[in-house]
């Protein structure tokens, strides 16, 4: 270990690990002829111990809600990607679907209808629930 403070500021510095194992070394040649300094580099060593299983507990925790973020992200985009194919499908304004008087697409008319549906879009999307619902919509007359 270097006497000198500098040496040791420059090295912490420049390399804080380097730094750290010398301290560690140069401490344990004390602890070495010392049983109340090798008992307290014990409990130091426990507690850095302790610290890295927090950090690596943190880190994983860390991991997982990154992980989750870019699927909540992916979930959303896809989400987003069949709004707007449901828009056009029904003639709606894909970013607000009439909703927004401040909208910059539609000034808040762009409801369903407020252009003409595409219609391969309205075939694939809504043409099977129209048909659906036709089928299980009581006849007129009917009570039942």
């Amino acid at each position: 270990m270097t006497d000198d403070p500098a040496q040791l500021l420059t090295l912490m510095q420049r390399d804080p690990e380097a730094a750290r194992q010398l301290l560690e070394a140069n401490v344990g040649q004390l602890a070495a002829g010392n049983p109340m300094m090798a008992m307290m580099m014990q409990l130091m060593a426990a507690q850095r111990g302790q610290r890295d299983d927090a950090v690596a507990i943190r880190r994983a925790r860390v991991d997982r809600v990154r992980t989750q973020l870019r699927d909540l992200r992916e979930a959303l985009g896809n989400a987003h990607e069949l709004l707007a194919e449901l828009a056009a499908a029904l003639g709606a304004c894909g970013d607000c679907w009439g909703e927004l008087d401040d909208c910059a697409s539609c000034h808040g008319r762009g409801g369903p209808g407020w252009r003409s549906p595409d219609p391969e879009l309205f075939d694939e999307l809504v043409a099977p629930a129209v048909r659906r619902r036709a089928r299980i919509q009581p006849k007129e007359g009917n009570t039942e």
